[in-house]
């Protein structure tokens, strides 16, 4: 059936504001519905300095309402030298997605938990 949207204002303020710069952040969680862009334009000054590891939930759902494309969701990690992927693929070590294999699991719903990392830092579970 319909569902009912309801809209409701809230206060909001940007990561890169409210996390001083000499604080270490290893790890972001983001569950926004959508929103996902919002949330790492914000913090895009953090995500260069620390290069955490950004756990978030992607898809379709959500992304329609803030008319977000998994291009700029790439493009943005791509930007802070960050590489983006499944859990699965990270503990085993693989490559990250290319910008067009994260299009292709936003689109066709195959992922819609994801895993963002710095380059460098591929784990290696054997090491």
């Amino acid at each position: 059936g319909d569902q009912k949207v309801e809209t409701f204002s809230v206060k909001t303020e940007k990561l890169d504001e409210i996390i001083p710069a000499d604080i270490k952040i290893d790890l972001i969680k983001i569950d926004v519905e959508g929103a996902e862009v919002i949330v790492l334009r914000g913090a895009k000054e953090t995500l260069m300095r620390n290069k955490p590891v950004v756990l978030f939930e992607f898809s379709s759902g959500g992304g329609s309402m803030y008319n977000t494309r998994p291009e700029e969701v790439y493009d943005l990690f791509a930007a802070c030298n960050m590489q983006v992927s499944v859990i699965e693929y990270f503990l085993k070590g693989m490559q990250g997605f290319s910008r067009d294999e994260f299009c292709g699991q936003y689109h066709k719903g195959y992922n819609y938990f994801f895993i963002a990392y710095p380059d460098k830092i591929l784990h290696h579970p054997n090491t």
